[in-house]
């Protein structure tokens, strides 16, 4: 049976939780194992190896944002999307970045789409950590994220268009995410937590310090404290429940610790008295595995990109293939021609001697002699037979002349098609052309992570021809329009 592990690393703790993946999230999850633990090691992480896993990763250099971009494939958005942030003086340089939409709304002109951008070796250290302990990470994600997808949980809990926050309040670090209808508004993550150098923080003092970032996040974001409908607030403080008293005395908003069984099926004995004390410390674990197929993965360009490559794999090998074939069909007729010479040589003997014997004259049968008897009276004796030789002339028998039957004239339906898309300017066709697999009996193109050959309809287009380097289509208006791998190239960059 599958499940789903969520794990969360930060700079003092390892936190895992393991659901069932049958499990239906929209009602219950159901929990298998969790384990806790001060570092991600070897020793935490071994009853997990070779099983997928999500991640948060804490202390990612990171961005989340909104931006306006004009609808189109995922690619064109998120080249959109990169180019607003960087206007917006964000440093792009070295960042892997991944969008999702904001809403449901689909505008033919524009689309707002959440932004999150991460420091591409940051995301590489903390896949190296995990992958040399085994762990097959699914995803790698901020604790800003994990706290969408928490809030993507409890999207039935809140109001339609009302702004919430979300905070994970731990040790060494203190996340904020600002949350509209399940989509990511803005977020921030701070380098300090309830731990202080010389030890926990009071009660007041870490009500207070928090209570301030959340202001300052508020005013920054360009709202008012009274907009916001509820805090939601997990981590490990020791009596959460007792500080968030005081925090909603200083922002006064309606403050709710996610230390509930929310989400989870209480019916079965997993849900231990300790998992209920540990439930609000895992709670981004926790979202992190029910949320399975999150929107925003830092490593899902570099999921596609090994798609792509196994994709273009199996292309290859299919053309070798092809090329097999037809070698093994090319060798077979040579092999069949080869053993039917001899029985053609053998049937022209065969008709000659039948015609030879035809020539040789066939002496008459032999005369059988009856016994003589005496004649009847009522008869008249026979007269005498006289047998005289027949005489048969040669008959003349032609030469056998074997003609070869010549083949059907082929059609030259491409010929005439090429020669009318000759004639034609092809208009640039948007899109995305990864490869293309060029063969005498197979022609396939890779376009927006789509296979396609010809026939097919892709973006309101019909593939009506595929070359070694580029594809041909014919829109709905009947122009010609053409996809080539420079211009896939040059868009890429």
């Amino acid at each position: 049976m599958s499940s789903h592990i969520g794990i969360e690393i930060s700079r003092s703790a390892c936190r895992i939780v393991e659901l069932d993946g049958s499990a239906d999230v929209e009602t219950a999850t159901t929990v298998r194992s969790y384990a806790q633990s001060t570092a991600a090691d070897a020793v935490t992480l071994a009853p997990f190896r070779r099983r997928q896993a999500a991640v948060v990763m804490w202390g990612l250099h990171a961005e989340h944002r909104q931006a306006a971009v004009t609808p189109g494939s995922y690619l064109h958005m998120r080249r959109d999307a990169v180019s607003a942030m960087k206007h917006a003086g964000v440093d792009t340089r070295q960042m892997l970045a991944d969008i999702t939409p904001a809403d449901a709304r689909n505008d033919a002109h524009r689309r707002t789409v959440v932004v999150a951008l991460a420091r591409t070796s940051d995301v590489a250290a903390a896949l190296r950590t995990l992958t040399s302990a085994g762990v097959r990470v699914r995803s790698i994600v901020t604790p800003a994220l994990a706290l969408m997808s928490l809030a993507r949980m409890r999207r039935h809990l809140g109001k339609p268009g009302a702004l919430e926050a979300y905070v994970a309040f731990e040790e060494f670090g203190t996340a904020i995410a600002l949350v509209r209808d399940a989509a990511l508004v803005a977020a921030r993550e701070l380098d300090w937590g309830y731990q202080a150098v010389r030890g926990a923080r009071s009660r007041e003092d870490a009500a207070t310090r928090l209570a301030d970032a959340i202001a300052v996040f508020f005013r920054d974001c360009g709202v008012q404290p009274g907009a916001v409908s509820q805090i939601c607030i997990c981590g490990g403080l020791p009596e959460l429940r007792n500080m968030t008293l005081s925090l909603m005395e200083r922002l006064d908003v309606e403050i709710e610790p996610l230390d509930s069984l929310f989400g989870i099926d209480e019916r079965l004995p997993e849900p231990s008295e300790d998992f209920r004390e540990r439930i609000v410390d895992l709670r981004l674990a926790w979202a992190v595995a029910a949320d399975w197929s999150a929107p925003i993965n830092f490593l899902r360009e570099r999921r596609r990109r090994t798609a792509k490559t196994a994709l273009t794999r199996a292309a290859v090998v299919a053309g070798v293939a092809t090329g097999v074939g037809v070698a093994w069909r090319l060798q077979r007729s040579w092999i069949f021609d080869a053993a039917t010479t001899p029985t053609t040589k053998t049937a022209s003997a065969s008709l000659r001697a039948a015609a030879h014997s035809s020539q040789t004259p066939t002496p008459p049968p032999p005369i059988a002699r009856s016994e003589t008897r005496p004649p009847s009276p009522l008869q008249t004796p026979p007269a005498p037979l006289t047998v005289q030789p027949a005489i048969q002339q040669p008959s003349r028998t032609s030469a056998l002349v074997l003609t070869p039957v010549p083949p059907p004239p082929r059609p030259a339906p491409a010929v005439a098609v090429r020669t009318r898309l000759d004639d034609e300017t092809p208009l640039p066709f948007d899109g995305s052309l990864g490869t293309i697999l060029y063969g005498a009996e197979r022609k396939l193109a890779i376009i927006d992570g789509r296979i396609v050959q010809v026939g097919d309809d892709i973006r309101g287009s019909r593939v009506i021809d595929i070359t070694p380097d580029a594809v041909l289509f014919r829109d709905v208006q009947g122009r010609l329009r053409k996809l080539t791998l420079q211009d896939s190239r040059r868009a890429d960059k």
